[in-house]
């Protein structure tokens, strides 16, 4: 997680930003429901995810988190498009 970060604002930067950030979100979720005082339902979820802000040509353009997988996929990013204009 920690080399995708450190990439990201790598790339901010050769594209022009003035100023990136990187946050990672790690959620964890767990849900019960009873009926009757027994379990009914248990589940559980976890997601790993980074928020990508960059300052480029004095707009900000901020991604929404997203899941690392998108990271690996050569779809254009946000930060991309802002830092070439």
């Amino acid at each position: 997680m920690w080399d995708l970060c450190i990439n990201a604002l790598d790339m901010a930067r050769l594209r022009g930003a003035a100023y990136g950030d990187v946050r990672v979100m790690h959620l964890r979720q767990r849900d019960l429901t009873t009926k009757n005082g027994q379990v009914g339902t248990l589940s559980q979820s976890e997601s790993i995810g980074l928020g990508i802000r960059v300052l480029a040509n004095g707009a900000w353009v901020a991604s929404r988190p997203a899941p690392r997988k998108l990271f690996r996929s050569p779809k254009p990013r946000p930060w991309r498009s802002a830092a070439k204009s």
